[in-house]
């Protein structure tokens, strides 16, 4: 289960209020999430795929000086559903199928962690350009994420390894709310 990450860098300003994601923000997978096609290039015995995007945008700038500013963002996470996949035929039964919703559901967990580190690290004080040095933080974390996400894969042998599947359950858990990258 490999998953693709794209991001999307949106620099307008909006209004809106911006919390960091709880755990019961994320949803629960259902098959019919995944609505793309598996790809050509896909790994034989793969049975699945999770895309999502980051979507970020100021929410705020408050200029501090002639030199400074506190800036604020907004973060969306969008599972790019109608690139995701299963592939059905790989798969034995329900069971099965619930331990692969599960294991992409953690896939997706990292894109909420991901938004609430950018949070905690982009919404400060900036001296100068402020777009650049936030580009900067984003492009910094999101591939700390991309490794971690290889790591899931890895370690969770795409969640046929339980015992390691519940370790990084409870480890996604605790990354959402203290996003450490």
């Amino acid at each position: 289960m490999r998953v693709l990450i794209s991001c999307i860098f949106i620099f307008f300003f909006k209004i809106s209020f911006g919390q960091d994601f709880q755990y019961l923000d994320i949803p629960t997978l259902k098959v019919e999430d995944f609505k793309g096609a598996k790809s050509t290039n896909s790994i034989e015995n793969e049975a699945a795929f999770t895309t999502w995007s980051v979507f970020y945008n100021i929410k705020q700038v408050k200029k501090l000086d002639y030199k400074s500013s506190f800036v604020t963002y907004n973060f969306t996470i969008l599972m790019r559903k109608e690139l995701s996949w299963i592939d059905k035929k790989l798969l034995k039964d329900q069971k099965q199928l619930d331990k692969i919703l599960d294991h992409e559901r953690g896939h997706l967990i990292l894109a909420y962690a991901l938004a609430n580190g950018l949070r905690k690290r982009m919404n400060k004080v900036y001296y100068g350009d402020y777009n650049k040095q936030s580009s900067i933080i984003f492009n910094d974390l999101f591939e700390k994420v991309k490794a971690l996400q290889v790591k899931y894969d890895l370690e969770t042998d795409h969640s046929n390894n339980r015992i390691e599947q519940k370790e990084w359950n409870s480890r996604l858990k605790k990354l959402l709310l203290n996003p450490t990258f």
